[in-house]
């Protein structure tokens, strides 16, 4: 190798040091660079104004752990395959590395990057470390792929404990510079950050990026909330869950990391029940990535077939109203005003608002789907698709398609206290229509009434 040639690693939703085997690779050969490439086709669709927000700020974090190991960042805006071959020419790159993409748009990306790499006789390397185990890698007893979750779970916990995580990577041969042949664009000029100063406050309240990591976060829930999270994490009056998402859905920590911390914390997790519902989290990550290699129309198409024929509205005042958090129902509007304040919602929370979009309004969920894709720090192509389709009724799973919430009944259960109402919707007086005063724009016994006559017909046809 001549002096001057350079290993390139390749970021994508993958943006940490620790547990990266790319990293790691490109290190141990020789004097390395990094690269980040904004595409907007990566995730099949431009990132949203909330995920935006979130990678300018994990872009930054990024900066910092690699100056640690003396390695450059490049950043650079355009088609990945041109910016690629174009900084692998100014830095003599011999060798790029990256960890592998599962969806489908990005996997046939990285196929073609490969190909215009070894067409100029340039190496590449990749790894697998997104998921616990690599989508496709458990497999029914016929060898198919999984299409509800419960047999997917078995198999996989039946398969052992996931690879551990790659030791952390050491900077021993990385240049103090990267040369300077090569340009990067300024983070500033990409344009991340929401132009509403109050959305920027919002989000920067909520999720404090200069002090708090993933790894910070994950040891707090470990320490004082995983033992109740079976029950706790129901209620978003308690803030019993990790909060890990956004972390996750950008790699800035690994499900590997997380599992493998987890059980070296709380044990085994059978008898464990808060942390065997922990585990279980980390692995629906893995069966809605199987889901999208299944169906890569997954955020447009029912995966039920009879549900192409569904009698949806298309009303563009009651969209959004929901979309606003003024559907008169205070905990369809707490959770969608929390969404537009923080970027973030509580799960059951946001299974709530997504049965009122789509059972008591009968809205398509897709509409649901690409507002949560704008909104959410945390939105994940597979996961985002796959959750809309559950709880529409149209997806893999086996919940009942004609289960419907009762957005009164779910406030009094999962929020008894009233702390979270009261963050959100001080005016409310309690869960019921118009408590906040808002009129509510149906009524939910008809609504659920006229969902379950449209769901019938389906079963007719």
């Amino acid at each position: 190798m001549n002096r001057d040639d350079h290993q390139l690693v390749l970021f994508r939703r993958d943006l940490r040091v620790t547990d990266n085997p790319a990293l790691g690779s490109a290190l141990a050969s020789g004097p390395c660079l990094a690269m980040y490439v904004l595409d907007d086709s990566a995730d099949g669709r431009p990132l949203g104004e909330a995920a935006r927000w979130w990678l300018h700020h994990a872009l930054v974090r990024l900066r910092l752990a690699l100056a640690d190991l003396g390695v450059p960042l490049v950043l650079r805006q355009g088609l990945q395959n041109a910016e690629v071959l174009d900084v692998a020419r100014h830095a003599s790159v011999t060798v790029v590395c990256w960890n592998r993409r599962y969806t489908p748009w990005g996997a046939a990306a990285d196929l073609s990057l490969e190909s215009d790499l070894s067409r100029r006789g340039i190496q590449c390397r990749s790894f697998d470390t997104g998921y616990l185990r690599a989508p496709g890698e458990v497999r029914t007893r016929s060898g198919g792929w999984f299409r509800a979750f419960r047999p997917f779970f078995r198999a996989q916990l039946a398969m052992g404990e996931p690879p551990e995580p790659v030791p952390d990577p050491v900077g021993a041969q990385a240049p103090a510079a990267r040369p300077s042949s090569v340009p990067s664009d300024r983070l500033g000029a990409w344009r991340l950050l929401p132009s509403s100063r109050e959305r920027c406050s919002g989000l920067s309240e909520a999720w404090p990026t200069g002090r708090d990591s993933a790894e910070a976060r994950l040891s707090r829930f470990l320490e004082s909330k995983v033992e109740r999270y079976r029950t706790d994490r129901n209620r978003p009056d308690l803030e019993g869950v990790s909060t890990l998402s956004p972390f996750l859905a950008f790699g800035q920590i690994s499900p590997r990391q997380v599992w493998h911390q987890a059980r070296a914390a709380c044990g085994e997790p059978r008898g464990n029940p808060g942390l065997e519902s922990f585990l279980r989290q980390l692995v629906w990550r893995d069966f809605c990535a199987g889901l999208l290699c299944q169906e890569p129309d997954l955020r447009e198409n029912p995966m039920r077939p009879a549900f192409k024929r569904f009698p949806w509205r298309h009303d563009d005042g009651l969209l959004c109203a929901w979309q606003r958090g003024r559907t008169g129902f205070p905990w369809v509007d707490a959770g969608m005003r929390q969404l537009a304040a923080t970027g973030w919602m509580h799960n059951r929370v946001r299974m709530g608002a997504a049965s009122f979009l789509t059972k008591d309004l009968l809205l398509p969920w897709q509409a649901g789907e690409r507002w949560f894709w704008e909104m959410l720090v945390d939105a994940d192509p597979a996961q985002n698709a796959a959750n809309w389709q559950w709880v529409a009724g149209c997806g893999a799973d086996a919940v009942p398609f004609f289960r419907i919430f009762n957005p009164m009944l779910q406030g009094e259960r999962f929020d008894p206290s009233g702390d979270y109402r009261r963050r959100w919707l001080p005016r409310a007086a309690g869960y019921g229509p118009g408590a906040a005063g808002v009129p509510p724009i149906v009524d939910h016994s008809r609504a659920r009434a006229a969902a379950l006559r449209a769901f019938r017909g389906l079963r007719r046809d």
